[in-house]
């Protein structure tokens, strides 16, 4: 059976074998787009029956090889590859904030966007997906890298060309294959032969809006290029070493970490509530607290090991070099030690007052936590106060 006989099959024929219509719809697809003007002559054949050879090459056309379907290059121009390109970047910082700052900056001038976004406060680290412009992939990935010290790059490239035209080439033969199926609807009566029309629509739909989702996202992928990038403050990063005295190495701004109750008494400074009733009863994170998060923690502990003002000076000191930030404040008077220490709360800057008053076998400890350095201005001096009059 010749192409253009295929083309003019009667419609009684259709509607008696309506699946017989659905399977030869795809060949008709190729035949009307290949021979739109053999098929144009009324009724007949544009091919004579005795003439075998002249069909063959006809199906031959109607039907090309793989290799015919792909695409030639014209003008002597390359066609242009569609590339997915992927890279993951981790790097150590000096501020975390600052670098937070700058990648947002960094991913604005490129024209791209950030996917999803993870910053963890306690441990000091920052995750991003980001997508930027395929042309400006290369570009940003340099700018990132300069954020601070590269862990880890990698880079990696996929071409998508062939994938991409396949799946849409695919969509369109079946989007095809749906107007004609729609047609065949409008002129189909019975109800047995409906059926079975809307059951084929429904699943050609399924379908198509599953290779159109393939088909946008792997656009979508190669338009815009995703790069992982992981950030650690270097300041936090190194937490783990430093003092060998346990509670002093594990002594954090923002949560609590001893757990022992005063043997003293320490007046509410200005700008606080007092919260010792519950402090002492159930162990909640401040003994005092102001409005604005400013909070206060106190704690009798044995003095162990057995030290003086000196060795507990060292101590603290010592476990503030592994921070790599200089202390803002020391203050080593009698049997006391005031300290005022900047530290990285995750991707926040904050101030820790520490002091010590060292009393034969127990060490009474004041912890002070200002979650910006406009709070420590504005409490600073009330605390002071009320420390000054904590008795020996």
């Amino acid at each position: 059976m010749k192409c253009t006989e295929l083309c003019f099959i009667p419609e009684y024929l259709l509607k008696k074998n309506i699946l017989y219509f659905i399977i030869m719809s795809l060949f008709l697809i190729s035949c009307a787009s290949g021979y739109k003007d053999a098929t144009s002559i009324g009724g007949g054949s544009a091919y004579p029956r005795s003439e075998q050879a002249s069909d063959s090459r006809a199906k031959r056309d109607i039907q090309p090889s793989e290799d015919e379907h792909e695409e030639k290059p014209s003008s002597g121009k390359e066609k242009t590859r569609m590339m997915i390109y992927e890279a993951s970047l981790h790097t150590l910082v000096q501020r975390l904030d600052e670098a937070l700052i700058r990648t947002e900056q960094i991913i604005e001038q490129s024209g791209g966007y950030v996917e999803t976004k993870a910053i963890e406060k306690e441990t000091g680290k920052a995750s991003f997906r980001l997508r930027v412009p395929a042309n400006m992939f290369e570009k940003t990935i340099e700018e990132l890298s300069t954020l601070g010290k590269v862990l880890t790059k990698n880079i990696s490239a996929r071409d998508i060309t062939k994938e991409f035209s396949d799946v849409a080439r695919q969509l369109q033969n079946k989007k095809q294959l749906l107007e004609r199926l729609y047609e065949l609807l409008k002129k189909t009566d019975k109800v047995k032969e409906r059926i079975k029309i809307l059951n084929e629509i429904s699943r050609l739909n399924q379908e198509i809006e599953a290779m159109q989702a393939q088909k946008d996202y792997l656009q979508k992928k190669a338009s815009y290029s995703t790069i992982q990038l992981e950030i650690t403050s270097q300041s936090l990063a190194t937490v783990g070493t430093g003092s060998l005295i346990y509670w002093i190495q594990n002594l954090r701004p923002e949560r609590v970490t001893l757990l022992e109750r005063p043997k003293f008494t320490m007046p509410v400074p200005e700008g606080f509530l007092d919260n010792s009733k519950l402090w002492k009863q159930s162990g909640t994170d401040s003994v005092m607290f102001t409005p604005e998060g400013v909070k206060v923690r106190t704690h009798t502990i044995e003095n162990d090991p057995q030290g003086d003002v000196s060795f507990y000076t060292k101590a603290i000191e010592f476990e503030q070099n592994r921070y790599q930030l200089a202390a803002i404040s020391k203050n080593v008077s009698g049997n006391r030690i005031h300290f005022i220490l900047p530290r990285n709360s995750g991707y926040e800057n904050v101030y820790y007052g520490l002091s010590i008053i060292v009393v034969k076998d127990e060490l009474h400890i004041i912890e002070v936590f200002y979650p910006s350095k406009q709070l420590y201005e504005k409490y600073q001096a009330s605390v002071n106060q009320a420390m000054a009059s904590i008795e020996n």
